[in-house]
């Protein structure tokens, strides 16, 4: 497989063995290097070069300096220890459309990124949409975060001392007296990745992580220290709990703490009055509570922290208001099947990949734009992904409708409905989901879109996080759906075939449909398939011994029955490392191959976090993640090499092909 590396001077990092940032010591010069992670996203990374005096380079101000320049084609950036992975535009490169043009067009803009990385602070070029998430000050803070230490609020407090060495009062001092740098926001959004802390409070993981973890909790792991900001399973040791909500989805200002920050701890008493936690800007003398509405005692503030982080307590913040003013209610979910969310095209915009948002929606995009296209919305209108099953919904009111995707056998009064078309389902009709062997991910789209009220930039619905898809969660029995008003063009269309149905109807999708026989849908994979998967190098990929690289491409892959939105689990032979070192976290996307240490690849879904960190084999092209996301458990696949180039031509030419669907669509339907 091809090598796509690119390398630039950049100085300032300390001698080796010592943390990154760490003060004191001989420096040495670093570069930064760039290689392509798929045709989506570019890793800048640290390689240590030759010793020279300098300060420690840092990600967190690169993504920054990029956010700042503008760049049209640069969505976004998630900086971690030693890099930034930066998030980029396909179509918006700046030249070429296929082939080696569209390959050269991709090394311009990994050498463009490069070269911000080597200026002076006072030479980078002011853009005029620098993203939000790179701090609107445009610079670092320091933030105070009070923190309960011991007792329930840390639970590990008193083992982390003994094996420290340290009474539980020195503990503490050491713990709250040091200055963290955050070195990377990820596995939950706002989860702070704090380096700096002092050698001899360093702890090892829990050997069984815990279920779930209290929202708040500061935790120890290795030498570094974080705080969770929303309720989830952990393997730190917890040594305290902070009142502060670190994740906040429905305010202005929703992530209190950002990367390059400086976090200050500040140990309070249970049963004390909390005033909010202080954040300085740029080392000024003015200060603002973080949390300007914090009032009552720390214990009460904790535990409405611990309710209001959970998924329960995150869907009742957002259940009043939760859809779009003017929204109808369109269907009420009788069943929902094994998972059924709101999706749209995801939270790609905004930046919030760098705070640790899973950039998520629809697993197979292509499916969820064409069915909307179907029914005269904007390609990235709100649908259902169904998964396997499908459920039941009983309609409210007539309504337009098409379904894309897997064949998950939809019926309505009885009768398979058409997949591929837009379809009338009158009211009071029951849309019903069988099950079938084709596919995994069915897209229903809704005439107007279902509207969720958008959050942090979508509606799609964000499991791990509890935000979006109006609920926060995957739907349940009772649940209403909401649309908004069709566009002319579809009401139309609603009317000819409101006139045009036959009495009685509960579907109908014009008179040569009026009988539809088994229509073809969806990737065309089932059960007991096979499936080839196009994929271009990983950025550990020269980790891997050779005879792993062969069996990865020799092989043949099973479809695990724990895959979810967050990454298909495959089992086979397993791969192993050549290189034996540890590999800090870096931004990872859709379609990333990891490796964990059982040798069995887990390919990463939509729905993945943004950073990961096991080495990745190989990246799915861009052009095959719809066959990913309609993998279900039990399918064979194997892996086929493919190079930059052709990867950029096969997305390019995806997404001509979605372009004649389009205007076939509005031929036919919408003239």
């Amino acid at each position: 497989m091809c090598n796509n590396t690119i390398v630039a001077g950049a100085r300032g990092r300390l001698q080796p063995g010592r943390e990154l940032g760490e003060p004191g010591g001989v420096g040495v010069k670093m570069l930064w290097r760039a290689k392509p992670m798929g045709e989506r996203m570019a890793l800048l990374y640290l390689t240590e070069d030759v010793p020279c005096p300098g300060s420690s380079p840092d990600p967190a101000a690169l993504a920054r300096r990029i956010a700042a320049a503008g760049l049209p084609w640069v969505i976004g950036t998630v900086p971690a220890y030693e890099t930034v992975a930066v998030n980029l535009d396909a179509d918006r490169l700046p030249a070429g459309r296929l082939g080696e043009e569209a390959e050269a067009a991709f090394e311009e803009a990994m050498g463009r990124l490069l070269r911000l990385a080597e200026l002076a602070p006072e030479e980078v070029p002011a853009g005029p949409s620098a993203m939000q998430e790179a701090d609107g000050s445009g610079g670092a803070r320091t933030v105070s975060i009070p923190v309960e230490y011991g007792g329930e609020a840390g639970p590990d407090l008193a083992e982390a001392a003994s094996r420290s060495g340290l009474s539980e009062e020195e503990f503490i001092r050491r713990h709250s007296s040091s200055e963290y740098s955050v070195a990377m926001i990820g596995f939950t959004p706002g989860f702070p990745y704090l380096r700096g802390l002092p050698g001899d409070l360093a702890q090892p993981r829990r050997e069984t992580p815990r279920l779930s973890v209290p929202a708040g909790s500061v935790g120890i792991a290795g030498l570094q220290t974080g705080i969770y900001p929303v309720a989830s399973p952990g393997g730190w040791q917890l040594v305290g709990r902070t009142p502060e909500r670190l994740f906040r989805p429905e305010s202005d200002e929703p992530f209190p703490i950002r990367p390059g920050d400086t976090v200050r701890f500040v140990p309070v008493k249970a049963g004390a009055e909390a005033a909010g936690s202080l954040e300085e800007r740029g080392g000024g003398s003015s200060t603002e509570s973080l949390e300007k509405s914090s009032n009552g005692s720390l214990r009460g503030r904790l535990k409405e922290n611990g309710g209001e982080a959970s998924g329960a307590g995150l869907s009742a913040i957002f259940a009043e208001g939760a859809w779009e003013e003017g929204a109808e209610t369109v269907m009420t979910v009788l069943r929902p099947g094994l998972q059924t969310t709101i999706q749209d095209l995801g939270r790609t915009g905004g930046g919030w990949q760098a705070f640790g948002v899973s950039a998520g929606g629809a697993m197979d995009k292509e499916a969820l734009r064409a069915a909307n296209l179907l029914v005269g919305n904007d390609e990235g209108a709100a649908g259902l992904e169904l998964t396997l099953s499908g459920g039941e919904y009983r309609v409210e009111r007539d309504m337009l409708v098409a379904l894309t995707g897997a064949d998950l056998g939809a019926t309505a009064g009885g009768e398979r409905l058409p997949t591929g078309r837009p379809t009338l389902l009158r009211a009071g009709a029951v849309l019903r989901f069988r099950g079938g062997a084709s596919g995994c991910r069915a897209y229903l789209a809704a005439a107007g879109g279902f509207a969720a009220r958008p959050m942090l930039g979508s509606r799609s619905a964000d499991l791990r996080a509890s935000i979006g898809g109006a609920y926060g969660r995957a739907l349940r029995p009772g649940d209403e759906l909401r649309a908004a008003s069709p566009s002319a063009q579809a009401q139309r269309l609603q009317g000819r075939l409101r006139e045009s149905a036959p009495a009685g109807a509960a579907w109908h999708a014009g008179r040569e449909y009026a009988r539809c026989e088994r229509d073809s849908a969806g990737s065309g994979v089932g059960t007991g398939s096979s499936v080839v998967l196009r994929v271009l190098e990983g950025t550990e990929w020269d980790w891997f011994a050779e005879s792993a690289r062969q069996d990865f491409f020799a092989g043949e892959y099973r479809v695990g029955a724990d895959s979810d939105r967050m990454g298909v689990r495959l089992s086979g032979e397993p791969l192993r490392l050549e290189r034996q070192a540890e590999l800090l976290s870096h931004g990872v996307c859709a379609g990333a191959i990891q490796v964990p240490a059982s040798g069995q690849p887990i390919a990463l879904g939509q729905g993945c976090q943004p950073t990961g960190g096991y080495p990745i084999i190989a990246i799915v092209a861009a052009a095959d993640l719809g066959l990913l996301a309609q993998l279900r458990p039990g399918d064979r696949i194997r892996f086929e090499a493919i190079g930059l180039r052709d990867a950029l031509r096969a997305y390019r030419e995806k997404q001509e092909g979605l372009a004649q669907l389009a205007a076939g669509i509005r031929l036919k339907w919408y003239r």
